[in-house]
């Protein structure tokens, strides 16, 4: 619960007499005071505290090593409230990248609590959620993030000839045995791989 309320049997205090009600700073809190006077009738204090707050480091690495791109973004999530408290992006691209926090819906990584930091899809990386608990010390946190997969439809047609220099090229169909390579514009990313394609039974 966020409010304690403590037995006023508990207490003998005496009318006329002014109290300090303190609360000694820890791990997970930060202290507070506030005094008050009692009187013959029953008197309300209430002490507002604050819950300490602790930092975390994101860090993005590539399963293959490769170079991440600048502007990968993601977020941190307070695990019990499953409410967004952090957004970022990484902050440079390389092999292994530093990420820019910023806090969002008035969020805060409070001590003791658990957050879970998660990469965003669709970007080309796919990755582990992580599990952190903040603690009075930094947190440092490391998502290995891994290439997303996907397929593609390739057609192989006979190329058509300029407007007046029609020729009988697109009624031949093409030849058995099309040896097609696919590979990656940027040379670190997947190596070269060779399709068979019998074609001759299938152009027109």
């Amino acid at each position: 619960s966020n409010e304690v309320a403590l037995p006023a049997e508990e207490a003998s205090l005496y009318v006329g007499e002014n109290y300090t009600l303190r609360v000694l700073s820890s791990s997970m809190l930060r202290g507070g005071a506030i005094d008050f006077a009692v009187r013959p009738v029953p008197v309300h204090v209430e002490l507002a505290i604050e819950r300490a707050v602790g930092e975390l480091s994101l860090f993005l690495r590539a399963a293959d090593d490769a170079a991440i791109a600048e502007g990968l973004p993601f977020q941190v999530w307070h695990r019990g409230l499953k409410a967004v408290v952090a957004e970022g992006r990484t902050a440079v691209a390389g092999p292994l990248v530093p990420c820019e926090l910023w806090f969002a819906h008035q969020g805060a990584l409070y001590v003791g609590e658990e957050y879970e930091v998660a990469l965003l899809g669709g970007h080309g990386f796919r990755a582990a959620p992580a599990v952190v608990r903040i603690g009075e010390t930094p947190a440092r946190v490391q998502l290995l993030l891994h290439r997303e997969e996907a397929g593609a439809s390739v057609r192989l047609i006979t190329a058509r000839p300029l407007v007046g220099r029609e020729t009988l090229e697109p009624l031949l169909p093409l030849p058995a045995g099309l040896q097609v390579s696919v590979s990656a514009a940027a040379a670190h990313r997947t190596p070269e791989m060779l399709l068979q394609a019998a074609a001759a039974d299938r152009a027109a």
